[in-house]
């Protein structure tokens, strides 16, 4: 049975007998005993790579790649230190754009571990909305894979911003995306204005990795550290 209070508390739900039958913990808020933990996503990711360093994080099947926790942690700690070498500092937007990859994973852990803040952007958004995306939250970096079935992303950005392909990587001025200063193309092909995804990982020495480490404490857990553009679907 459930106390007055709580169905206080449901009484949006005009059927008692169908909340009972579908209700989730999610809709009852009980006071634990455990406080919140004031951690950052790249603490966590610290403290998994600390407690299974050597068990499987991800396995990326169509790539043919795993990683385990303490793999995760390094190549996160070098793409959030490469990616510091272009020019991009905590709190600054990068966006990723495109399908399931270990890519896009290691990403949202970089960004995570630098201090940028991640924008995730449909794979399938077409170069109207991809713009719009990025001057709505002003993203400073974008990376993307190059080719996925009918979508060549690559393509796609040249088409808003010709002047990626006119550009030496890193040095992007876009008029129609203004704050956009840099194009990373997850792919082994040389084009022209991008950096490859692997080059930034190139980038990162071991001084800058332990520079990385030493940032997580200066890391708020309460700062931005995702915008997710949504479809505004219930």
């Amino acid at each position: 049975m459930f106390s007055r209070r709580t169905k206080v508390l449901v009484g949006q739900f005009r059927d008692l007998k169908r909340f009972k039958k579908y209700h989730k913990l999610s809709y009852i808020h009980n006071p634990g005993t455990d406080c919140l933990r004031p951690l950052t996503v790249g603490k966590i990711l610290e403290d998994a790579a600390d407690r299974f360093g050597d068990r499987l994080a991800i396995n990326a099947r169509a790539q043919g790649q795993k990683l385990t926790f303490q793999e995760v942690l390094h190549q996160a700690d070098k793409l959030a230190a490469g990616l510091r070498q272009v020019g991009l500092n905590p709190g600054d937007r990068i966006g990723i754009w495109g399908p399931n990859l270990l890519e896009w994973y290691l990403t949202h852990m970089a960004c995570a571990r630098g201090g940028y803040i991640l924008v995730n952007i449909n794979s399938a958004y077409q170069p109207s909305e991809l713009e719009y995306c990025i001057n709505k939250v002003g993203v400073k970096c974008i990376i993307s894979d190059y080719k996925f079935k009918t979508q060549n992303y690559y393509d796609f950005l040249n088409e808003i911003s010709p002047e990626i392909s006119t550009n030496e990587p890193g040095k992007l001025k876009c008029i129609r995306m203004p704050t956009l200063q840099n194009v990373i193309v997850i792919t082994e092909e040389d084009l022209r204005g991008a950096f490859k995804f692997q080059e930034i990982l190139d980038l990162a020495t071991d001084s800058r990795v332990k520079n990385v480490y030493a940032l997580q404490d200066s890391i708020d857990p309460d700062q931005p550290c995702h915008i997710q553009f949504t479809s505004v679907s219930f």
